[in-house]
């Protein structure tokens, strides 16, 4: 009644004209696109693992232990430092009580 084309072939699709196939690239597009968000989840799910240290290291408790390190480090090598001058014997401000900037007596 309406359609001579593909009255005994009624299984396969007429093209119209000025319209191709576009199918089989549209395909191999959405192949690359999924493929490429995969690989994008992929690479994110690792740097959970990799990024870890560095969130943990800025949150308030991290601040607070690196600080303590920090303070530790100083004083140890302040009383070190402070250790090393009393066994060389070279006074200081605050050790003996002697004053050390006596002054001079000219002959």
């Amino acid at each position: 009644m309406g359609y001579d084309e593909g009255v005994g072939d009624s299984s396969k699709p007429v093209a119209r004209e000025g319209q191709s196939r576009v199918r089989p690239k549209m395909y191999g597009v959405a192949l690359y696109l999924v493929a490429g968000i995969l690989l994008l989840q992929v690479l994110f799910c690792l740097s959970v693992f990799v990024l870890r240290p560095y969130v943990i290291a800025k949150t308030p408790e991290g601040i607070l232990q690196s600080e303590r390190e920090k303070a530790g480090e100083w004083m140890g090598n302040l009383t070190r430092f402070l250790q090393s001058r009393m066994q060389v014997g070279i006074p200081w401000a605050g050790g003996s009580g002697k004053a050390t900037n006596a002054p001079a007596v000219s002959p």
